[in-house]
């Protein structure tokens, strides 16, 4: 068995795998640390939405944009997560049913910066970059000013960048039904997840393509 690990270990793509596993985990770790430690609902740093997604995730009713109750994925994963037992936090933390809303959506949101992380460097390889150009890609992406002050929050960007991270990865790997697969599904979490489309346009064949829209439009009510 310790043979067989080792050998499966001495693959460089495996290697290569873990270096991006590991970034990603830290970096996300660090914003989702962060992000907790300053948002609520009295300091939400003037972006009122963190306080529209937290009320619809209780189930209150929300008046005002409708797009935003659209996003549904996100707010519909935080809801299917169990409330974080005590024992998860610091001694002597005060937890109150805010703190647990906020950690669940950063428990979400964390999940999807990962994914996004992991499928851009995934993409990059695909197309060319070397080994260490994919790690700073993620770099980039994970250190940039929209995923440090709103990847963990309440909201729904990470979401998008998640799905649209898998869309290009698809596109790239001439997976078109895959695409519409992720279109279909992450118009749910963001409309920005569209931006997918005209990327396609401009890289596959327009006739797979078109039977692919008409998948999407089959799968999305």
């Amino acid at each position: 068995m310790k043979t067989r690990l080792a050998a499966f270990w001495a693959l460089s793509s495996v290697r290569q795998m873990a270096v991006a596993v590991a970034i990603a985990l830290t970096a996300t770790y660090s914003i989702a640390y962060t992000s907790l430690q300053y948002v609520d609902s009295d300091n939400f740093g003037g972006n009122s939405d963190i306080l529209v997604y937290m009320d619809i995730a209780r189930g209150e009713e929300v008046e005002g944009d409708v797009s935003r109750e659209s996003r549904a994925l996100t707010v519909w994963l935080v809801k299917a997560l169990p409330d974080p037992p005590g024992s998860v936090f610091a001694a002597g933390r005060e937890v109150d049913d805010e703190w647990r809303l906020k950690f669940k959506f950063a428990v979400v949101n964390s999940a999807f910066l990962v994914g996004a992380a992991l499928l851009m460097w995934l993409y990059s390889r695909r197309t060319g970059f070397s080994v260490l150009e994919s790690y700073l890609v993620m770099l980039l992406f994970l250190t940039s000013l929209t995923v440090v002050y709103q990847g963990a929050i309440p909201l729904v960007d990470a979401s998008s960048f998640f799905f649209i991270s898998f869309g290009a990865l698809a596109i790239a790997a001439r997976r078109l039904w895959l695409m519409a697969a992720v279109l279909a599904v992450g118009l749910f979490a963001k409309e920005s997840v569209v931006v997918i489309v005209p990327l396609a346009l401009v890289t596959v064949d327009r006739r797979r393509l078109w039977l692919a829209g008409v998948a999407i439009l089959a799968l999305v009510p």
